[in-house]
């Protein structure tokens, strides 16, 4: 991690070189730092590929992507953010879910 702002940055957490460094080496979308008065740890979170799809949308691209939909009603803002990221069998899936939920109400 060269790039000084990124440096500054995570100082401004109050993180240490070693502890910088340990995030330089993590794999991104995957590795993540916990830090906590009771100590400090690395740990891997294996989400796949829908909980990528929201948890680690955090581009600017996945921004304009969640803009396009944010008027919706949640199961549509679901069902077209997952099929702009390419996830059309979850979002057949969740449309499948509501249809049948809304057969039982009726």
């Amino acid at each position: 991690m060269d790039d000084e702002r990124s440096m500054a940055f995570y100082r401004g957490f109050g993180l240490n070189d070693q502890q910088i460094a340990i995030i330089a080496a993590a794999l991104p979308k995957r590795e993540y730092y916990f830090t906590s008065p009771l100590g400090n740890r690395l740990f891997s979170l294996a989400l796949g590929e829908l909980g990528l799809a929201y948890c680690a949308a955090t581009s600017a691209d996945d921004q304009v992507v969640a803009d396009r939909f944010c008027h919706l009603p949640t199961e549509g803002f679901n069902e077209e953010y997952l099929r702009a990221k390419g996830l059309n069998w979850a979002a057949e899936a969740l449309s499948a879910a509501a249809h049948d939920a809304s057969r039982k109400t009726a």
